[in-house]
């Protein structure tokens, strides 16, 4: 069973969909970048998905992306070839997040439907932020 998904795996790879198995529980460095010709990415229901490290994608024609419940740790460093990149979910209760702002700008809505707590790591996140009513957000820049 695949439980990493190994820096460069996937690297230059010719994929239109990626797909991630519930198993999965990292994604590292350069794992998905440099995928031009990805559309979608898709992570299995009930997925283990915990981490997702600085730069793993890198793609030009995904709009939208919903992680999975269980990942807390999002190192939000796109490749800056993502431009299509509108709208970001996380699924996720607590949300530790941190970015790379030059792609962020890009991105219209952030969306935290779950989140009890949401800690930034950066102190330029603009677009809409959706999120449950009183919700603790702190910025640990």
């Amino acid at each position: 069973t695949i439980k990493i998904i190994a820096s460069n795996a996937f690297r230059r790879s010719q994929i239109q969909k990626i797909f991630i198995p519930k198993n999965v529980r990292e994604i590292h460095l350069d794992a998905f970048s440099c995928c031009w010709l990805a559309k979608s990415i898709e992570f299995e229901e009930d997925s283990n998905l915990e981490s997702i490290t600085c730069k793993a994608f890198g793609f030009k024609l995904i709009k939208n992306i919903t992680f999975p419940r269980k990942m807390k740790h999002c190192f939000m460093y796109f490749d800056r070839n993502c431009l299509q990149l509108k709208s970001l979910e996380f699924l996720s209760d607590d949300e530790i997040f941190s970015d790379n702002v030059s792609v962020l700008a890009n991105i219209c809505t952030f969306s935290f439907p779950n989140a009890k707590k949401i800690r930034f790591k950066s102190k330029y996140i603009e677009g809409t932020l959706f999120t449950l009513p009183n919700i603790e957000i702190k910025n640990c820049t």
